[in-house]
């Protein structure tokens, strides 16, 4: 690999999320800052997004290493399975 993977997500309310891997490290960078958001309602529509944003890109990393990959969270471990290369 001849660099960090990396993909951005466009989520609710004009947050933007720039995923990065690089070999065994996760980060991400937020804009305009790291989201601060009050109605419930639309934190839940929030966390929706930005979860199926990281499943995505971390289906990616398991297809590229190979195997599955886990996120712990405050809410529970999400585990993705690589997807078959062709």
């Amino acid at each position: 690999m001849s660099g960090p993977l990396k993909r951005t997500a466009h989520l609710p309310l004009g947050y933007v999320a720039e995923f990065r891997w690089s070999g065994s490290r996760f980060d991400v960078l937020w804009e305009p800052d790291l989201p601060r958001i009050s109605s419930e309602r639309h934190r839940r529509k929030f966390v929706k997004a930005y979860t199926a944003a990281r499943d995505e890109f971390m289906t990616e990393v398991a297809t590229l290493i190979g195997g599955a990959v886990a996120t712990l969270t405050p809410e529970g471990v999400s585990v993705v399975q690589p997807q078959t290369r062709h």
